[in-house]
C-alpha cells in the first residue's frame, strides 16, 4: 500500500509537469547520495540511490560539466535556433520554461485612432511595448505605452491572404 501511494504521488508530480516532477524526485535523491558519499555513509542509504566509487571532486566536476552543458543548450536555443513564435505565443524546449521568455498573444488597441491589431507581446519598458506581428513576416513594432492598450487573447488569427 505504501509503494502504491508513493507511485501515485510520483505520477501526480509528473502529471503536473515533467520538469517539476523530476526536480522534486531526482533532486533530493541525488543530493542525499552525494552527501552520503562525502560523509562515507553509503551503506546507510538505499542501494537504489548509492553513488559508490565517486570522489567528491569528481562529483563537483560532473555537476559543473552538466551545468555547462545545460547553459550551452540554452545558449544554442536562444542564439542559434531563435525564438519559436507561434499564433498562441512562445514555444521552445528550454527558453520558455527556464528563462521565462514568453510571447503573449494580445489585441493592441491604438487609443488615438481606435485601430485594433492582434500581435504577440514580447515585453517592454516604462515607455515602449515590443510587439511582433507573426502574420506580417514577423514584423517587430515598438509602440508607445501611452498610446496603446493591450488586451490578452488566447490565439492570433491571421486574416486570409496574409503570410505567416
Amino acid at each position: 500500500m505504501v509503494v502504491s501511494a508513493l507511485w501515485l504521488a510520483v505520477a501526480w508530480l509528473l502529471a503536473q509537469g515533467v520538469d517539476l516532477g523530476l526536480a522534486l524526485i531526482a533532486g533530493p535523491a541525488v543530493a542525499i547520495a552525494i552527501i552520503a558519499n562525502i560523509l562515507h555513509a553509503n551503506s546507510e542509504i538505499p542501494r537504489l540511490i548509492r553513488i559508490e566509487g565517486i570522489r567528491p571532486g569528481a562529483a563537483v566536476a560532473g555537476s559543473l560539466l552538466a551545468l555547462i552543458a545545460f547553459i550551452g543548450l540554452l545558449a544554442y536555443e536562444v542564439f542559434i535556433v531563435g525564438p519559436d513564435l507561434r499564433m498562441d505565443g512562445e514555444h521552445g524546449l528550454l527558453t520558455a520554461r527556464v528563462l521565462g521568455i514568453n510571447a503573449q498573444p494580445v489585441s493592441a488597441v491604438n487609443v488615438d485612432t481606435g485601430e485594433v491589431a492582434d500581435l504577440l507581446y514580447l515585453g517592454g519598458s516604462a515607455d515602449l511595448y515590443v510587439l511582433v506581428d507573426p502574420c506580417d513576416k514577423g514584423r517587430v513594432d515598438m509602440v508607445s505605452v501611452g498610446s496603446h492598450r493591450l488586451v490578452v487573447i488566447d490565439e492570433i488569427a491571421c486574416p486570409a491572404g496574409s503570410e505567416s
